[in-house]
């Protein structure tokens, strides 16, 4: 699971919002937040919106990025999750001027052991060959988006709904990812998150990611992203109500996930 955020849409409007306010990244996928207003290897990873590192491990990995300026939204009935509105110290990511991005950790020589944890700050590994094999596209996408609106119903949230911009750059960034072998919010070009969903013709407010790679399902991959401060956050924003989701297979890791925010 890494995260980003994108300053363009912080004139525009000023909205509460956990990590890709755009926020923060996962063991076991990655996350990215941006916000318009101010991942996962093999191994279970994910980068949290806050300098916090949480513990990876190599099965599988998450990753998040949210834009700079936003301040995670969470229902005032429920703890807040959100990061500090305050500018975090950077610890593996950057942040402001820039979007905030976690830096995947290397992908392992050997193959990772399995893992449940994940966290922004690292991506997660590729699964051991005794796992299930990997779903099939079609259905993936809708399992995810359904999982995601039990969580933030669970939280107070209102749910999201499938975007058809935004599935496009997720799905995109997922097919990219396994095709060239690396797992990160930005493209060996120098392409971010931001630059992929506004390309993709999304004009909303805030935006965020998430990433991850390794996990073998939508039940598994959402379960990652849950265990992560940073890409909990972005499914937690009741800020964001729309949802792209992409998944693809092969590379390093064998599976690699997108979710891609917007409000």
């Amino acid at each position: 699971m890494g995260r980003h955020t994108d300053p363009a849409a912080m004139g525009s409007r000023r909205a509460a919002v956990v990590t890709l306010t755009l926020s923060a990244l996962l063991v076991m996928g990655g996350f990215a937040i941006l916000h318009e207003s101010g991942g996962l290897r093999p191994g279970h990873r994910s980068t949290p919106s806050t300098p916090s590192v949480p513990v990876v491990t190599p099965s599988s990995r998450v990753a998040d990025a949210t834009e700079p300026g936003r301040t995670p939204s969470t229902p005032a009935t429920t703890p807040s999750t959100s990061t500090s509105t305050s500018s975090p110290q950077p610890s593996l990511t950057t942040r402001a001027p820039a979007p905030l991005v976690t830096a995947p950790q290397p992908a392992p020589t050997s193959s990772p052991q399995p893992s449940g944890t994940a966290g922004p700050t690292s991506p997660i590994g590729p699964a051991p060959s005794t796992r299930p094999a990997p779903p099939e596209r079609a259905g993936v996408a809708r399992q995810v988006v359904a999982l995601v609106n039990v969580e933030r119903s669970r939280a107070g949230c209102g749910p999201v709904s499938a975007n058809a911009a935004l599935r496009h750059a997720a799905q995109g960034h997922s097919d990219d990812m396994a095709s060239r072998d690396y797992f990160s919010h930005t493209s060996p070009d120098g392409v971010t998150f931001a630059q992929r969903i506004r390309a993709a013709g999304y004009d909303g407010g805030a935006i965020a990611e998430n990433i991850a790679a390794g996990q073998t399902s939508a039940k598994e991959v959402i379960r990652a992203w849950m265990a992560s401060p940073g890409h909990r956050a972005n499914i937690l924003d009741c800020a964001y109500r729309d949802l792209g989701v992409g998944y693809a297979t092969g590379g390093t890791y064998g599976t690699y996930w997108t979710q891609t925010f917007g409000g």
